[in-house]
């Protein structure tokens, strides 16, 4: 009962992405939807008074797919994020992204994307080795008009 109820769930998150998976180059290995948790908001010219804090936040309609690319690419694989507006972009294409963590034994994944010194992304997936991984997102900003830490839980699916 409980495998047919997690192959339901998988099959519901890749029916979702498969706009997005079907767009993006490569072998997909990982599709995570709906990105939420919550952010600090950190005081700044544009983030004051009550605003400055702790609040729920998320990537409404977020999806994120972690893909294996072909022998030959430039780098053994990708995360393609498609946020709030529907853009999907390649983190690659905008950080620099390495994998930073690979335990074949448990399936748990990590990657870090740095967009400046100010600005980074933790990919973390667990549980890659079953039919339930999940995504860790961390995010760090202190640069921008949004100073902020994040951190997000999404629901994954694996191919």
């Amino acid at each position: 009962m409980l495998i047919a109820a997690v192959s339901a769930v998988a099959g519901a998150i890749f029916a979702a992405a498969d706009g997005a998976s079907a767009a993006v180059p490569g072998k997909t290995e990982f599709v995570c939807l709906h990105p939420t948790g919550f952010a600090y908001y950190a005081a700044s010219k544009t983030v004051t008074g009550a605003d400055v804090g702790w609040a729920e936040d998320g990537i409404t309609g977020g999806i994120i797919v972690v893909t294996l690319n072909p022998d030959g690419s430039s780098t053994p694989f990708s995360i393609y994020v498609t946020d709030v507006t529907g853009s999907t972009f390649n983190v690659s294409d905008e950080a620099d992204l390495s994998a930073t963590y690979i335990d074949a034994e448990s399936g748990t994944l990590r990657f870090d994307a740095v967009y400046s010194a100010c600005h980074s992304e933790t990919y973390i997936i667990t549980g890659g080795g079953t039919r339930n991984p999940s995504l860790l997102l961390t995010t760090v900003r202190a640069d921008g008009p949004l100073p902020a830490s994040k951190l997000f839980v999404a629901q994954c699916a694996a191919r």
